[in-house]
């Protein structure tokens, strides 16, 4: 849990979307009394969506609100959006569920009844496996269909790692074995 000293500040780091940390997603979300600190599953992820070519009159908070809420639950939007700067699309951050489909498209009525087509882009999209319908990998590299496969690859990989600095060592020592012999010192250790 981090404490901003100024609201500015909390709402540039929320503003950023998904942050990574040693490759991996790292979600940051604003605290709420509500909230539980435990090991459940990750349901809800929050990703930004685009959506290019959004007519203008849309752009009201009211707006982005309900058009949002067709692909997530609306949680903000960025500030070139919301000061209505570069206006070739909207940007929001919505909270989808984790089992949810991401949609390439929403259909909304305007105000005159028309049904209006909108695209959807994302920045980003999560990786969700097939198999256990986990997110963060997909379904060669799922653990619970490859179990053993994941620990022999990581074995291989660790031995490797091994023997390239065993080699280096031992060239390192016949380095500094030549370098003695060159100078006529003795190669012999003495206890």
């Amino acid at each position: 849990m981090v404490r901003f000293n100024s609201e500015e500040g909390k709402l540039e780091v929320l503003q950023g979307g998904i942050y990574h940390f040693d490759n991996k997603p790292l979600i940051v979300k604003a605290w709420t009394p509500e909230m539980e600190f435990s090991k459940e599953e990750l349901l809800t992820i929050p990703i930004w969506i685009k959506l290019p070519g959004l007519d203008f009159k849309y752009w009201s908070a009211r707006g982005l609100s309900k058009i949002g809420s067709l692909v997530g639950k609306p949680l903000m939007v960025d500030k070139q959006t919301e000061k209505k700067l570069g206006l070739s699309y909207a940007r929001l951050l919505v909270e989808v569920n984790v089992g949810k489909t991401l949609l390439e498209e929403v259909l909304f009525r305007n105000e005159k009844g028309v049904v209006i087509t909108q695209s959807v882009t994302y920045d980003w999209r999560p990786s969700l496996c097939d198999h256990c319908h986990k997110y963060g990998h997909d379904k060669d590299n799922c653990r619970k269909l490859h179990p053993t496969q994941q620990h022999v690859d990581e074995t291989k990989e660790t031995k490797e790692e091994d023997k390239m600095q065993t080699n280096a060592r031992f060239d390192k020592g016949k380095e500094k074995v030549q370098e003695i012999r060159k100078y006529g010192g003795n190669t012999r250790r003495y206890q």
